[in-house]
């Protein structure tokens, strides 16, 4: 397009050149046409001045000697006034046949004035005065009929030249306006076609933004262009196309953070450099039971908790100035009084020259608690491993207490009071024993040690061990034909003891 533009105010440059070149010559030639009028009409003066001069010799010639003659003076000043007159017309550049009328006119004019100086200094005779006065007048009539003559050919000439001259002013004009005419429509058209190749693509291209700005992302021009405007639209086109492939992505981005952060169980702040409250998600109201209108403008301390003592600030702004980023727990009051352990995981980040703070609450009071049971758990886990030590300790002695009732017990007879009180120690050696076994089974977390025993045994011995030293005694009724069964002596021994008691 800017070749062609350049091509047009050139080829217009031209044209205009060319006129003016025309124009400028056609001045010149009617310029010379007028100049040579000019002469002529100088020269026209001349011949006039040649004539008059030549009459008013004539007259002082006829005058001479009367009455009403000049001087002498006079008539010598006449004659070379006559006598320049003659040598200007000849000085002037002239066709042949003019230029020897004026070579006979300046040799008639010699010898008129010979014929005066004859006429003048003659005085003797006076016949020969008349006869020299009338060769003079002769020679001046002759002059005054030549310059006639040939001021009649230089007026004809004079016509001629001055409708020559009015005809080429007449073409001149003619020719000045038919040049501004074509070059008045030669700039129309170049300019209707300018307008209609510039125009024409601008304002598609202003359709095109104006649907852009009104929201029509990846609106496409129809209009193809030519040139260069045809590499403009097919790269608004493209553009608009990628300018909605952006908008989209960047609209299904903050879509899907929008919705995690509307979605997730963690509550998210944002703050202003001051620590004041500017959003919150709905996780963050439901921890602290305010609604977010309420939350915003207000100042993250005033959430924080009277179990902190106010001492501090909810949030170390002065860290996170110098870290950018921090872990801190701290406890928040809700709306209702109660409190909430939290921990807060902020970031500071400049956005537009202003600070801006994004935290990240997360309500950790579940944790604290399973870290309160976990460290139960493992308290509870060293007291199994301090019993399980004094259980295997005291199983060691329990075994060899029975090992000697057992050694006492063969050196006796049944029936004597002694063997019964020892039968006795050994039971309650037994029970003791499964006393161990019950804390070995704890220090081993509880997991339960599997035998086969009878019901009937179990039942018996627990509410013997437990009623015995009381005035209370136990009955009980048992089919004779239960089953063993597979389970923890201990165990299910201590089940039927919190029955008894």
């Amino acid at each position: 397009m800017k070749k062609k533009i350049l091509l047009l105010f050139l080829a217009l440059f031209l044209l205009f050149v060319a006129g003016i070149t025309f124009a400028l010559r056609m001045v010149r030639q009617t310029t010379s046409s007028l100049d040579a009028l000019i002469t002529l009409h100088k020269v026209e003066i001349i011949r006039q001045d040649l004539v008059i001069n030549v009459q008013t010799v004539q007259s002082n010639l006829y005058t001479s000697g009367t009455l009403f003659g000049k001087e002498l003076d006079v008539i010598v000043d006449n004659v070379l006034r006559l006598r320049e007159a003659v040598a200007r017309c000849g000085g002037c550049h002239h066709e042949p046949p003019v230029a020897e009328g004026i070579v006979e006119l300046q040799d008639l004019t010699e010898q008129y004035k010979e014929a005066l100086s004859f006429f003048i200094t003659s005085t003797a005779d006076r016949q020969r005065v008349s006869r020299l006065q009338s060769v003079a007048a002769d020679i001046g009539d002759t002059i005054i009929t030549k310059s006639q003559a040939m001021a009649i050919t230089a007026n004809n000439r004079l016509h001629q030249r001055t409708k020559e001259a009015a005809v080429k002013v007449e073409k001149s004009e003619q020719f000045l306006i038919y040049t501004l005419s074509v070059a008045f429509v030669a700039a129309l058209a170049i300019a209707f076609y300018l307008i209609r190749s510039i125009t024409e693509p601008v304002s598609e291209l202003l359709k095109a933004t104006r649907r852009l700005r009104a929201g029509e992302l990846g609106a496409l021009s129809p209009y193809t262009g030519r040139d260069e405007f045809k590499e403009l639209f097919e790269s608004f086109n493209l553009m608009s196309c990628d300018l909605a492939a952006a908008t989209e992505e960047m609209r299904t981005h903050l879509v899907r953070n929008q919705t995690i952060l509307q979605t997730s169980i963690d509550g998210f702040l944002h703050l202003d450099g001051e620590g004041r409250i500017l959003d919150a998600n709905p996780a963050s109201c439901r921890m602290v039971g305010y609604p977010v209108t309420e939350l915003r403008g207000t100042s993250l301390a005033r959430l924080q908790a009277e179990a902190e003592g106010k001492e501090g600030t909810v949030l170390p702004f002065e860290r996170l100035k110098s870290e950018r980023s921090l872990i801190h727990q701290t406890t928040l009051e809700t709306r209702e009084g109660n409190t909430v352990t939290v921990e807060i995981s902020a970031a500071l980040i400049d956005l537009d020259d202003q600070a801006n703070i994004f935290c990240f609450v997360r309500d950790i009071g579940e944790r604290k608690r399973l870290e309160t049971e976990l460290l139960k758990v493992q308290k509870l886990e060293s007291l199994g491993v301090l019993a399980g030590g004094i259980a295997h300790d005291f199983n060691n002695l329990l075994a060899g207490i029975m090992g000697y009732i057992d050694l006492a017990l063969r050196r006796l007879e049944p029936g004597e009071k002694t063997h019964e009180w020892l039968q006795r120690a050994k039971k309650a050696s037994s029970r003791a024993q499964t006393l161990t076994q019950q804390l070995l089974t704890f220090a081993r977390g509880g997991e339960p040690v599997r035998q086969l025993l009878s019901i009937r045994e179990v039942v018996e011995d627990a509410t013997r061990f437990v009623l015995s030293g009381s005035n209370v005694r136990c009955e009980s009724e048992m089919p004779a034909d239960l089953w063993a069964v597979e389970a923890d002596r201990g165990q299910l021994g201590q089940v039927f003891q919190n029955l008894t008691l």
